[in-house]
């Protein structure tokens, strides 16, 4: 069943939205965007696309509309997936969630991290002890800094939700730091497993670097391409003396056989958007639970506000 798709935002992300929604099956009928000019030309405006009738919205416009276009569509029957952050803040994350259920509607936000290709390898790690997440974004420009900063700090949280699980996520107590404008640092811990992450809008290169420690094994991901290599090098002398050689080879490897799965699977960036557009719809066409769910919308809204709260 194709399932017809709106657009809400005609940039980067909407253009690469269409991308995914295609891919799964979908038909765009409807771009909208207050810009004529914008790079993804829009067909129509809101109220024109939603009185179209979609099955789906994506909401890729600029922050502060994500949750009102998000109700909107929800009011107009439409499954809807929204671009980070979903809400401002955990009481409309709930409220927004409220009105899909009443409507028997998926929301689903756009985590796509969660969706990558490293997924795979997290089961054999064993225990996990910790998770630490940097990101360096190239992004912003003259932007308010700390803004874009709280809204990448969904992946990070998103990813301790999915591996963790959503009540352990809640369950954190957040040790938060700013050093400057667009710094953002947090560590704690749930469950026996350290978490943090450490996003920087003024650090260079560009990063998106996820390690995950197990009782077993670590697994380091390079979250830019969507890929993971996984460290199970022994701990004796020869071990160590192996392993920058061995990483180093292992992650060559995998970084060359991401590079041509991508490259069949047609998925020329943001890694994991595509997996996450067709597992939604796959939900949306069987009635079935979205990949992502409402505790881990919630979950992820939480321990945002709570981050945010604490910050000096």
């Amino acid at each position: 069943m194709s399932l017809r798709v709106v657009i809400l935002g005609g940039g980067l992300m909407g253009r690469w939205h269409a991308h995914a929604a295609r891919k799964a099956g979908g038909t765009v009928v409807a771009v909208v965007d207050p810009d004529p000019d914008a790079p993804f030309p829009p067909t129509a405006t809101l109220e024109e696309a939603l009185a179209l009738g979609p099955d789906v919205v994506h909401v890729c416009s600029p922050e502060p509309d994500h949750a009102d276009q998000a109700a909107a569509a929800l009011s107009a029957g439409a499954h809807v997936l929204v671009d980070k952050p979903l809400a401002p803040d955990a009481a409309r994350t709930l409220a927004l969630v409220e009105q899909a259920h009443a409507h028997g509607l998926t929301l689903t936000p756009v985590h796509q991290m969660t969706a990558q290709r490293w997924r795979g390898d997290v089961e054999s790690l064993g225990a996990l002890v910790s998770i630490e997440h940097t990101l360096h974004s190239a992004g912003g420009g003259g932007a308010d800094l700390d803004r874009i900063a709280a809204s990448i700090a969904c992946h990070p949280l998103s990813i301790v939700a999915e591996l963790l699980g959503p009540s352990e996520l809640e369950g954190v107590r957040w040790s938060v730091d700013r050093a400057g404008a667009g710094e953002l640092r947090a560590l704690g811990s749930s469950a026996g497993c350290a978490v943090g992450f450490a996003i920087s809008m003024s650090a260079r290169p560009p990063r998106n670097d996820l390690v995950v420690s197990g009782s077993r094994a670590t697994l380091h991901a390079d979250l830019f391409h969507g890929f993971g290599a996984v460290d199970r090098v022994s701990a004796d002398r020869i071990g160590k003396l192996a392993r920058p050689f061995l990483r180093g080879a292992s992650t060559l490897g995998r970084a060359s056989t991401n590079l041509g799965r991508r490259a069949a699977a047609r998925e020329p960036a943001f890694p994991g958007l595509d997996a996450l557009v067709a597992a939604t719809y796959a939900a949306i066409r069987s009635d079935a639970d979205p990949p992502l769910s409402v505790a881990h919308c919630l979950a992820v809204a939480r321990a945002r506000d709570a981050i945010l709260g604490a910050l000096p």
